[in-house]
């Protein structure tokens, strides 16, 4: 395949898993493995490594997506359908956090914008969404952003303890209108999978500490945290196959939840339900009762 592979990683769990299933669908002598901070710089290195190898496509991959058995092959093949003007091509991923289908996922580049798209990244640390934003500098020229409806991967499974308890913090600051769909979600889990327990930990501790600075200092000074360290191992090489497996049987399992299913029904019997009172949505997750607000 006419494809150079680019998997930007930041400590990610599934690194290694990631390459794995990279490698078993291009030869390892087009994917590079790019660990660059702050994230822009990852999106800079991305375009000039594709630019540089002068493949027809470029396929960024984040490190914590785990890709279908025919992800890249039906990646390419459907993004030329949209011919030469095609800038990014995407197509959606199961989200285990958010326990729902998302548009995102592995970004397919024709190779052929990479340098306008290049001179149009903001190179500061300001802009959160560097990537994205040259999706709508490049439309402006033109050039086509399209979002597919098929299913090419999974996302934040099978990561660290500590990652997932830094991304239930960050959630609770960065996605409190989305709140009542994902903790739904975790409070279906709880008893079936530790990592909802681990996140909505760290959640709770995002809503006690609204305005910390969540940096690494921070974070060793919470015992809910400490208690996580090395709690969980790397994976292992004699896993990847069966995990490379298990993408396709998470995907062909999902049933499409659906998350806001809300009845009133009383206090006392609370287990795993969302709750109607007082005109405020409430949910119960184990021993907590959380207020969302109207």
């Amino acid at each position: 395949m006419d494809v150079t592979v680019v998997i930007r990683a930041a400590g990610e769990r599934t690194e290694k898993l990631c390459q794995y299933i990279v490698e078993q669908q291009v030869p390892s002598s087009q994917v590079f493995v790019i660990h660059e901070r702050p994230f822009w710089k990852a999106v800079q290195k991305t375009f000039e490594i594709g630019i540089s190898e002068k493949r027809k496509w470029t396929l960024a991959v984040d490190a914590d997506i785990l890709m279908t058995d025919d992800c890249i092959l039906k990646m390419t093949k459907r993004a030329s359908v949209s011919g030469d003007n095609l800038y990014i091509y995407q197509g959606n991923i199961i989200d285990k956090v958010f326990g729902t289908v998302r548009g995102g996922g592995p970004h397919l580049y024709n190779s052929a914008h990479l340098k306008t798209a290049l001179s149009f990244l903001e190179k500061n640390n300001q802009n959160h969404r560097p990537e994205s934003d040259t999706y709508k500098k490049l439309a402006s020229k033109g050039l086509l952003n399209v979002i597919d409806k098929y299913i090419y991967g999974i996302h934040d499974y099978y990561q660290y303890d500590l990652d997932y308890f830094r991304k239930g913090f960050f959630h609770a600051h960065k996605h409190r209108r989305d709140a009542c769909q994902f903790l739904t979600h975790w409070s279906r889990n709880l008893n079936i999978d530790s990592d909802y327990n681990i996140l909505l930990n760290g959640w709770l501790e995002g809503n006690k500490h609204a305005r910390a600075e969540a940096n690494i200092n921070f974070f060793n000074s919470l015992d809910a945290y400490q208690s996580l360290k090395e709690s969980k191992d790397k994976l292992e090489k004699a896993e990847f196959k069966q995990l490379y497996e298990e993408v396709n049987k998470v995907i062909d399992d999902y049933k499409g939840e659906t998350v806001f299913r809300v009845s009133p029904i009383p206090k006392k019997n609370l287990g795993s339900r969302i709750l109607i009172k007082s005109g405020k949505y409430l949910i119960s997750m184990g021993k907590h009762l959380i207020d969302l607000g109207k």
